[in-house]
């Protein structure tokens, strides 16, 4: 009987993004501002560097989404958003495209379009 609660545990995954993806990024530098190669940091933190904004950037991610809801098939997700630090983004030429391409005002309006091209991907 003890077991008999676990059927009603649903685990909702976390996939943080455009920050807290040092990482990734070190796996990936193209998907960056910068296109550096980085290091994975060995201490948890906010760091500068975070996902670009640019097309390859929202593909990769929702590749990414589409295989952990393969393996955590949940009616939610948790895809963060927050501590994403916008120094890359003011100085990244794709960045400040996309903002112009899209009549934003600024990098937090950036981050607000990021999030909301993965939810309309999400719903």
């Amino acid at each position: 009987m003890k077991y008999a609660a676990a059927k009603y545990i649903t685990i909702v995954p976390e996939i943080e993004m455009p920050g807290h993806s040092r990482a990734l990024l070190a796996a990936y530098p193209n998907l960056s501002c910068t296109g550096e190669q980085l290091e994975v940091p060995g201490l948890w933190g906010v760091f500068d560097d975070i996902l670009c904004t640019h097309e390859s950037s929202i593909d990769f991610m929702k590749d990414v989404l589409d295989e952990v809801l393969q393996l955590f098939p949940s009616t939610y997700i948790h895809i963060g958003g927050d501590e994403a630090p916008k120094t890359r983004w003011k100085k990244c030429k794709k960045c400040q495209a996309v903002i112009r391409e899209n009549g934003l005002k600024d990098e937090h309006e950036l981050q607000s379009w990021f999030i909301g091209r993965i939810d309309d991907y999400l719903t």
